[in-house]
């Protein structure tokens, strides 16, 4: 058990010597590139452009002070590792590969594109001047005509003798006698037209307009008999009942209400007088 043991640190101590070279030698071989490839000086001044460059790429570099801190390093070796340029961290007072600055640098600017010629501009043709106004024609005042002298008078017998002689009068056409009216023969009765019904509501006011329901026009009769088997007290009850509910309401709505008050008010007052001329009547 214990010769197991020895031999598996044995392999690991072996392992760990095998990558120490490794990464010796690629450390080795990353130092040599960077001693083949051009370099120039790692001044203060340059290592604020590299910052100032990587903060325009994306890549955050720490602040922008010309300082190659622990931040700067780790923004170079990301963009040194991403084109393929020699990894070498950045040092004041330094070398830093040519390559890597090459890389830095911004694209050329597009060059600008070729302007259309001007195109001349023809001047505006002068205004055209209106011609003069004519001076205005002054009418000339006619020079008044001398007052005509009256004729003298003719006599009397010749003045009567001048006067033409009236036109004839057209007679005129004597007026047709009035139409005969018929006289009943004897033992005839004449036709006398009834006199139209006596209407015995007519002292009781009502807007027509009052019993208008909707779409539907009513007459007073059709009014009872529709809604109160043709009774008017009947109806002066239950339109009293309508009124004051009615009432109630407008005094918490008011608007609109207040006129269904008014026309309930002035319906019940015909009712009611209604119903007093069947009472004077029946009695």
């Amino acid at each position: 058990m214990t010769g197991r043991i020895a031999r598996l640190f044995t392999v690991i101590a072996m392992l760990a010597l095998a990558i120490a070279n490794m990464t010796t030698e690629a450390v080795a071989q990353e130092a040599a590139a960077v001693r083949d490839e051009p370099t120039v000086a790692a001044t203060p001044e340059l290592i604020r452009d590299v910052q100032l460059r990587l903060e325009q790429l994306g890549i955050p570099p720490g602040p922008i002070d010309g300082i190659a801190g622990p931040q700067t390093n780790r923004a170079i070796r990301f963009f040194e590792a991403r084109y393929g340029l020699p990894m070498a961290d950045l040092v004041i007072d330094g070398r830093i590969a040519k390559a890597v600055l090459d890389e830095l640098q911004p694209p050329p600017d597009t060059p600008p594109e070729p302007t259309a010629p001007a195109v001349a501009v023809e001047p505006a043709p002068p205004p055209v001047s209106s011609p003069p106004e004519p001076p205005p024609v002054t009418a000339a005042v006619p020079e008044p005509l001398p007052e005509p002298v009256p004729a003298p008078m003719p006599p009397p017998a010749a003045a009567a003798a001048a006067e033409p002689a009236a036109p004839p009068v057209a007679a005129t056409a004597p007026e047709p006698p009035p139409p005969e009216q018929a006289v009943p023969l004897a033992g005839q009765t004449a036709m006398v037209p009834p006199p139209p019904p006596v209407d015995r509501f007519g002292a009781c006011p009502l807007d027509n307009a009052d019993l208008k329901i909707g779409r539907v026009e009513y007459t007073p009769d059709s009014f009872l008999a529709q809604g109160f088997g043709g009774s008017a007290e009947r109806a002066v009850t239950t339109l009293r009942q309508r009124l004051e509910e009615a009432r109630r309401l407008a005094t918490q709505i008011g608007g609109p209400a207040l006129l269904e008050v008014q026309r309930q008010g002035r319906v019940l007052h015909y009712f009611e007088c209604r119903l007093s001329v069947e009472s004077g009547s029946s009695r």
